[in-house]
């Protein structure tokens, strides 16, 4: 009879053997789907990027206006202005490489006794533009405010574009 008992739990192990395979599939199927579901739910949506408000069109003006500041109100200044949108006008002086990187276009700009650099965005159409600039013309040049005026550097804006 002992012997009978153990076989019969033997065939009762078998049995759940298989239907216990079944479980941990549907289990780690229902993960995959919840997992799954999850990521869609929260996949990276394209950022749009916000409207940037130019902040000045007047080139001496905010030299000025820096100028007038003291060592740490211009600290102060220059962390809301970097990054930001600018449109500068002047008098072509050059269009050159760029020093560092001579696959950029670089266009040396005065207006009245102060100097910015503006390279200039990578782009065919920006780049053909910038074959038609003259030495001694006006142009207004719309870009990011990145380089502060210092003793080794000029105010300089990138990704800047040729306004018409």
């Amino acid at each position: 009879m002992n012997t009978e008992n153990v076989n019969i739990k033997e065939e009762r192990q078998d049995n759940q053997k298989p239907y216990y395979n079944v479980k941990v599939f549907l289990l780690f199927l229902m993960l995959a789907i919840i997992v799954g579901a999850i990521s869609i739910l929260y996949k990276d949506e394209p950022k749009i990027e916000p409207i940037k408000k130019t902040i000045t069109n007047d080139f001496p003006t905010f030299v000025n206006v820096y100028n007038s500041k003291t060592d740490l109100q211009r600290e102060s200044f220059w962390k809301e202005v970097r990054d930001k949108e600018v449109q500068w006008s002047g008098k072509i002086e050059d269009v050159r490489k760029g020093i560092v990187n001579k696959n950029e276009m670089v266009v040396v700009v005065k207006n009245e006794r102060y100097t910015f650099h503006a390279v200039l965005a990578d782009d065919e159409m920006t780049k053909k533009q910038a074959m038609t600039l003259n030495k001694g013309s006006t142009v207004a040049l719309k870009g990011v405010l990145t380089g502060q005026d210092s003793l080794f550097s000029f105010w300089e804006i990138s990704k800047a574009t040729i306004v018409k």
